[in-house]
């Protein structure tokens, strides 16, 4: 059975993306990941994030902004050159802040639909709104162009591509290796 969990090398192989919406751009489109399909691009995702930051501008918020993330995650352990654990996680999120007067109001969900994503905009909204109640002045934030953009975890060659066997063989030659020092 060892031999069939060969994975990858010690810890976590980690592709994060990272997509940033300001609060004065919006796109529309429907809803793969809350039926349990991934996102083929990031237009999915921006919808989320859109509906995120006009629930809390719509719950009273100066400024709001969200950000959409996929991670995917793979881990293995190896004790005495031997196999003995393969994790494989993938998560997908909505995070959202808002100003109201001075305050930030902060919020996470991972309930990818549009319904979830608003109320989320809304909580951080309420969040924001809770804290003002030892607020100083209102902050005023500076006037500064929309910036839109993606982000992607740099590598010379995609973790997820490479055979689990390859990485498991890798660990185990690594994990004999150490055995002998």
């Amino acid at each position: 059975m060892a031999s069939d969990l060969r994975a990858s090398v010690r810890g976590l192989l980690t592709r994060a993306r990272y997509l940033p919406v300001p609060a004065k751009r919006w796109l529309s489109r429907g809803r793969r990941l809350a039926a349990g399909i991934r996102p083929r691009d990031f237009a999915d995702m921006f919808d989320y994030a859109q509906a995120a930051v006009e629930g809390a501008l719509a719950a009273g918020a100066a400024y709001a902004d969200a950000r959409a993330m996929v991670v995917r995650q793979q881990g293995l352990s190896c004790l005495n050159e031997n196999i003995e654990g393969l994790d494989y996680d993938e998560s997908a999120g909505i995070g959202v802040r808002a100003l109201i007067g001075s305050s930030w109001g902060f919020y996470a969900t991972p309930d990818l639909t549009e319904k979830s994503a608003r109320a989320a905009g809304a909580q951080a909204a309420a969040i924001a709104l809770a804290s003002g109640l030892a607020a100083g002045e209102p902050l005023r934030l500076l006037e500064v162009p929309v910036v839109t953009d993606h982000y992607e975890t740099p590598f010379e060659e995609a973790p997820f591509d490479v055979a689990l066997s390859e990485k498991a063989d890798l660990l185990v030659a690594v994990n004999r290796n150490m055995r002998q020092v």
